[in-house]
C-alpha cells in the first residue's frame, strides 16, 4: 500500500511539472509574439483625424485614390520590409468605423504597404503582424469631401442673397440720408410732412423691412419645395 501510494504521488508530481513547463512555454511564446508585433509608430499622435494637416497626401499621392464623395484613404507603410515579408495583415481601430483589417502589398521592390478606406473618421490605433525592427507608419491620408446637399446649397444661396440685399438697402439709405442733409437749406416743413425734394429715411427703412420679409418668405418656400 505504501509503495503504491508513493508511485502515485511521484506520477502526479511529474504530470504537474510537465503541465507547468508547457504553460510557461506557451506564455513566453505569446509574450514574444506580442513584443515582436509592430504597433503604429505615431501612437503618441493618436487620435489622428481624417483632416489632420500633418498627414494630408499631396496631389501625386492621391490622384489615383479613386475615392467616392465622403471616403477617406489611410495609407500605411512598414519600413525595412519587402515582398519576402508577405503575407501580412494590418489591424486598425477607428472612432466610428471600429476595427478594420487590410492585407499587405508591395509595388515592385517596394516596402510593405496597407490601404484602408473609411468615412470621415479618426484613427485610434494600428499594428501589423510583421516581426522586425522596422517602423509601421501612417504615411498619408487622402480624402474626397462629401458633396453638399441640394437643400444646403439652396439655403446658402438664399441666405447670401438676403444678406446682400439688406446690405445694399442700408447703404442706399445711408447715401440718401447724406444727400438729403447737404445742399441749400430749404424752408422748414411741418413735423410729420414729407419733403417735396426727396424721400425721407422712414419709407426707405420700411421698404428694406418689406424686402427682407419677402426674401425670407421666398427662402422658406424654396426650402419647403426642395424637401417636398
Amino acid at each position: 500500500m505504501t509503495t503504491r501510494t508513493a508511485q502515485v504521488g511521484t506520477f502526479s508530481r511529474r504530470v504537474l511539472a510537465v503541465a507547468a513547463v508547457a504553460a510557461i512555454t506557451m506564455s513566453l511564446a505569446l509574450t514574444m509574439r506580442v513584443a515582436l508585433a509592430n504597433d503604429l509608430h505615431q501612437a503618441d499622435d493618436t487620435p489622428i483625424s481624417w483632416d489632420d494637416a500633418d498627414f494630408q497626401g499631396d496631389a501625386g499621392e492621391c490622384e489615383d485614390a479613386g475615392l467616392e464623395p465622403g471616403e477617406v484613404l489611410w495609407h500605411f507603410v512598414h519600413t525595412k520590409t519587402d515582398s519576402g515579408d508577405l503575407p501580412s495583415e494590418l489591424t486598425a481601430e477607428f472612432a466610428d468605423a471600429g476595427v478594420k483589417t487590410a492585407d499587405g502589398f508591395v509595388n515592385g521592390n517596394s516596402i510593405v504597404m496597407y490601404n484602408i478606406i473609411t468615412g470621415e473618421d479618426s484613427l485610434l490605433s494600428a499594428s501589423d503582424d510583421i516581426e522586425n525592427d522596422g517602423l509601421l507608419n501612417l504615411s498619408h491620408i487622402c480624402s474626397n469631401p462629401a458633396e453638399q446637399s441640394v437643400e444646403e446649397s439652396v439655403e446658402e444661396s438664399v441666405s447670401e442673397s438676403v444678406e446682400e440685399s439688406v446690405e445694399e438697402s442700408v447703404a442706399e439709405s445711408g447715401e440718401q440720408s447724406v444727400e438729403a442733409g447737404t445742399g441749400t437749406p430749404e424752408e422748414s416743413a411741418p413735423d410729420g410732412a414729407l419733403s417735396l425734394n426727396g424721400v425721407g429715411p422712414l419709407p426707405t427703412i420700411a421698404f428694406s423691412l418689406i424686402l427682407l420679409a419677402s426674401l425670407g418668405a421666398l427662402a422658406y418656400a424654396n426650402v419647403k419645395s426642395v424637401r417636398s
